[in-house]
């Protein structure tokens, strides 16, 4: 008799089609869930309605859409951002924008800023992993993920 049962260093990658744990198509399904799990504790961290929390809430939304889009193999369904309307102008020049230069490099002394910097950098994680795992194939995936990094900065 045959065994079913999968080997440990073999995972799905889509209809039933095995890959290794390190195919980058599943470095950036692990990338996307390390993302969502960091933007909800950062989102019950923070009292309901603040700028941490909402901007939290809406990457781990977007990573559940992203996660979908992917899987399925659809186009992703961009939808606006709530706070503010544009943050790909917005974070390419905060001091317009906030009064305020870039935060890349300073030195943080508020800790919700902190977190939001941190939720950032994972957030450029799974951009470059998408990078990695489809090139140009899902440009909007990619796409997405350099707006939500944007969103995030501001």
């Amino acid at each position: 008799m045959e065994s079913t049962r999968k080997q440990q260093h073999t995972t799905c990658l889509v209809d039933g089609e095995r890959a290794a744990k390190d195919h980058p198509i599943i470095v950036f399904r692990g990338g996307l869930d390390e993302l969502s799990a960091l933007a909800q504790l950062i989102a019950i961290k923070h009292p309901e309605g603040s700028v941490p929390a909402v901007c939290a809430w809406e990457v781990a939304r977007r990573c559940d859409g992203i996660f979908a889009a992917e899987y399925s193999g659809t186009p992703l369904d961009k939808s606006p951002y709530p706070l503010i309307e544009k943050p790909h102008a917005m974070s390419h020049d905060p001091m317009t924008y906030f009064g305020v230069p870039h935060f890349f490099g300073a030195r943080l002394a508020d800790e919700p800023l902190c977190w939001l910097n941190l939720l950032r950098t994972k957030v450029r994680q799974a951009e470059r992993q998408a990078v990695a795992a489809f090139g140009e194939k899902r440009a909007d995936l990619v796409e997405e993920l350099n707006l939500l990094s944007s969103y995030v900065y501001c």
